[in-house]
This record gives structure tokens, sequence and C-alpha cells, in this order.
């Protein structure tokens, strides 16, 4: 009996066993996949010919790496210097890369090989890093080296992420344009530094781009700066590339055309207008008036059945970013709007929290309106409610509170009461149904600052402005010469300055041209200045004194 119980109790033993391995398998298969994401690029292991090699007569590499691999686009991403004639064909097979070409190599000649983004790893696409294999089909490997740094032209912060490109010093501009591959290249690291190994001693024109679309060159809208066009390693490039932005091909155009049954007629555009620019009708407007461009959105009235009929085209004019400099312009064609529900007449800007006291205060509405009743705008001061004087011609999408006696009291409140303005082609609908008011609190001269800044040491011709704490320009100040400049009645607040070189005199700031081979004329710019009310702060900025003969002589090395 103990036996049948000894062997029963195995029996349960193993059947439990069974059982806890088929569950614990079946918790297996449903458990979720996946994991860290694997960020790790691939690492080479080896390779033939081996790095640094020389005297190889071969006519093909092969490289093995950590994991399993594949191509992208290499026809694009692999650089062979000097360049072979035809192109080299790539066979990958698991961890190894084969690449084999139908060509005899030069003699006494080292080959440097750049792949680019053109290998990565099969799972998550993670590029090989600054591959990188050089030999020598002679006795000797060359080894200079030409080093230097990009910098951004406004504000001179290192640009990491860069290609920086070498040609032959020979090539001229135009084969760069074209697109022709570069001999060398080479990536800035986190303070925008370059190195590239493995030159011979020639000269080379250097080139670096913001690469968007890793295609080894520099298009339209791109960053880029320009280096020597005859650099010689292993001299280093001492000067920094100041690299700036250029502009890409532009074709504005109109989309999301609407209008209601009051005439308003809108349009969004592809790109923002700017606070100077301005558009002009080239085509029969039947009637048609703009009143207002706000950011990329244009509003015209009053939109009839006769405007149905006809083609409407704009002239955008574009203002220039320094006073002498060119207006650009850009034939628009409007796409003709569809109907729509009207829109509801809406405060789209308010009067602001606080002005000066001779400042006209705006309000702006979301259609065209028109002033039915003057009486029922209205200035408050000290509890006592009196007519208010405002600016107003015909139907228009703002208007403006004026102080009556020449100031706002240091209290404002403004009233717009009902029925004081009508939608325009609609002005049976008057506005506002209820009172409106806002509370205006005035700046007085005691609450405002004064900035006082002697410039000296100044070598050359420049452009002063000041930026305020968000980037926007407060003045441009033409400078020749040492002087003191004083902006009076500043909001208190952080303001800054900075000085843009204009070498060539042109009043203009110039920014980079590739086609002309030129620099972006050099800035600098000073520590912000905290002003408080009621304060005048004086401020001294001595310029660099050899920075204009310096900047000359990099404009003459490069421009020429």
């Amino acid at each position: 009996m103990e036996q049948v119980d000894m062997v029963t109790g195995r029996t349960n033993a193993m059947v439990a066993l069974i059982l806890c391995w088929v569950w614990c398998s079946c918790a297996q298969v449903g458990a979720p996949s996946g994991g860290p994401t694997d960020n790790t690029p691939p690492a080479l292991l080896d390779g033939f010919p081996e790095m640094g090699a020389v005297n190889v007569q071969a006519n093909s590499m092969t490289l093995e790496f950590d994991e399993y691999v594949k191509t992208r686009n290499l026809g694009q991403q692999l650089l062979v210097s000097p360049p072979l004639e035809r192109p080299l064909e790539a066979i990958v097979r698991g961890r190894q890369v084969e690449l084999t070409w139908d060509e005899d190599l030069k003699r006494n000649t080292t080959y440097v090989f750049q792949f680019g983004d053109g290998i990565v790893d099969v799972n998550e696409g993670n590029a090989a890093k600054s591959l990188i294999r050089a030999f020598s089909t002679g006795p000797d490997l060359d080894t200079l080296k030409l080093a230097g740094r990009v910098v951004q032209a406004v504000g001179g912060a290192g640009v990491k992420g860069c290609r920086v490109m070498l040609y032959p010093a020979e090539w001229p501009v135009d084969s760069v344009l074209e697109g022709v591959n570069p001999w060398y290249v080479a990536s800035t690291n986190e303070q925008g530094r370059f190195e590239f190994q493995f030159l011979p001693l020639r000269a080379f024109r250097c080139l670096a781009v913001l690469d968007d679309n890793r295609n080894y060159q520099w298009d339209a809208g791109e960053s880029v700066a320009l280096g020597p066009d005859s650099a010689v390693p292993p001299a280093p490039v001492t000067l920094p590339l100041r690299m700036d932005v250029t502009s890409a091909p532009r074709s504005p155009y109109l989309s999301e055309a609407v209008r209601d049954s009051a005439g308003v007629a809108t349009w969004k555009m592809s790109e923002s207008m700017g606070p100077l620019d301005s558009l002009e009708w080239i085509s029969e407007s039947a009637g048609l008036e703009v009143m207002a461009n706000r950011g990329n959105q244009i509003t015209a009235w009053p939109w009839t059945s006769g405007c149905d009929s006809i083609d409407l085209r704009w002239v955008w004019h574009q203002a220039p970013l320094w006073p002498k400099d060119l207006w650009t312009t850009d034939t628009v064609d409007l796409p003709a709007p569809r109907l729509r529900r009207s829109k509801r007449v809406e405060v789209t800007q308010a009067p602001p929290s606080s002005v000066d006291k001779h400042q006209p205060i705006a309000l702006q509405w979301s259609v065209p309106m028109v002033l039915v009743d003057g009486s029922g705008l209205m200035v408050k001061a000290d509890s006592v409610a009196s007519a208010a004087c405002v600016d107003m011609d015909g139907v228009s999408m703002e208007m403006a509170w004026l102080p009556c006696e020449g100031s706002w009291p240091e209290e404002t409140e403004l009233m717009a009461l009902p029925g004081a303005f009508g939608r325009a082609g609609q002005t049976e609908k008057t506005w506002p149904e209820d009172t409106l008011a806002w509370k205006v609190k005035v700046r007085r001269p005691e609450s405002l600052s004064e900035w006082r800044l002697s410039l000296s040491e100044v070598q050359c011709q420049g452009q002063l402005e000041v930026l305020n704490a968000s980037g926007n320009r407060v003045s441009a100040t033409l400078v020749k010469a040492d002087t003191t400049l004083t902006w009076s009645g500043l909001t208190p607040g952080s303001y800054r300055a900075r000085w843009w070189a204009d070498l060539n005199e042109d009043e203009v700031w110039n920014g980079v041209d590739v086609a002309g081979w030129r620099t972006p004329e050099p800035m600098t710019s000073m520590d912000a200045v905290e002003l408080r009310s009621n304060w005048v702060v004086e401020t001294a900025w001595a310029l660099d004194s050899a920075a204009c003969s310096v900047l000359s002589v990099q404009a003459a090395v490069l421009n020429r």
C-alpha cells in the first residue's frame, strides 16, 4: 500500500511539473514582444585592405561589422577620393559588405573611402559613424590634416553636425554650384570644430553646409559657410567659417479662399507678410479693397457678383531688412473664394493694458466694420465719462482712440456702448450688444527708461541695432565713428545691442553669397542691459580695435 501511494505521489508530482511547464510556456508565448530601442550604430570589426595599408593592388574592399547591416543610398553617400571613373558595386552578406570596382587605381596615390550614412544596421537603421578607410597604392600614405571651426554668423556659436567639404582649388565655383562631388568630407562636433585626415599637399576650396537632404552639395535654402578658396594643409583654417542661412526659391501662393454673404473675402498666404510689406492689385479688382493683412491672412471687401468673372492677382512687395536694401516682389494669383457662413464679429486685438500718454489705442475686429454712432464711444477718467476722439475712416477692420486733450489721464477706461458700430454691408446688425470696457494704465515719463551707449574704437562703418527681450528690433543706426547714442522712452526690460560691419560701405548688411564666394559681413554683440522705471543707464562698448582690419583682411581673402 505504501508503494502504491509512493508511485501515486510521484505521478502527481510529474503531472504538476508538466502543468507548470505548460503554463510557463504559455506565459512566454503571450508575453509582449519588443524591448529597449537599439541606438547603437554598427561597429567595424575588420576590413581589407587594412586601414593605412600601403602598396595596395586590389579591386575590392571588404568590411565586417558586429551586427547584420545593409546599405542605404550608398551610391549618394559613398565618396571616394580621388574619384573613380566608374561606379562601384556593393554586395551585402549578413555582417559583411564587399565593394568592387572595375578599373585600375592610380599609382602612388592615397585613396580615401568615406561612407557617410551609407551603411546601417538592419533593425533600427542606425548608421555607422565616421566610417573612413584609407590606403595607398604606393609606398607612402598621405597623412596631412586640415582643421578649423564653423560658427553662426549671428551670435558666433559653434555649429554642430554640418558637412565641411573640400574641392581642388583649381575647380571653379560654377562646378561647386552644379553639384560636383567633393573630394573630402568632415563633420563638425558640438563646438563646430572639424578635422580632415589623409590629405595630400595641395590647395583646396572649402565649403560647409547644413546638408539637410544629405546630398553632399549646397542647395538654396540650406545654411552655408564659405572657407578659403586655397587652403593648404597642414596649415589650419585660422579664421572661423561663418554660417548664414540662404534664401530658398520662393513661390508664394494663396490658399483657403473663402467669402461670406456680407462680402468679406479671406485668403491665407503660404508665407507670412512683414509689418512693412504691402499688396498691390495688378488686375481689375471690381472695387475690392484690401482691409488688412495679419500674418499670413489677407482680408478684402466687398466681394460682389462682378468679382466672380474676373482674374485677380496681387503683387506682394517685401520690405528689406536694411533701409537701403532692395525691395523684392512676387506676383500671386488669387483663387476664387467659396461661399461659407458669415464670420462672427469678434475683437481680434483688444486695447493694450498699458500705453504711453500720447499713444493712440487701437482696437481690431475679425470683419470690416463702420462707425454707426460716434456718441457710443466714451472715455472714462476719475469716474467721469466723456466723448471719445477716434480715428476711423469709412470701412475698416480697426479703429483707434485718440487722447482728446493731447495726453491720456493716468487711469483710463475705454468704453463701446451698444450699437456704436455696424458690420460693413449689413449696418442693421450693430455691435456690440452689451457695453464693452477696457481699463488701460498710462505710462508716465517717470515710469520709462533711458539708455545711453558710448561706442568707441569704431574702425569701420557698421550698423548698430538695438533689440528688446523678444528679439524685436527697436532701432537701427548707421555708425561711422566713435559716438554716443541715446534711446529715450523705453519700456523697462532687457535690451541688447549688436554691431554689423559694413565692409563695402553700401549701408546694407550683406549675407553669404555662394556664387560670388562672398562671406557674410561679420557682426558682434554686447551683453544685455536691464532697464528699470525712471532709470538712465549709461554703458560703454569698445569694439575690438583690430576687428575691422582683421575682417577686411578676411573679406579680401575670401572675396577675391
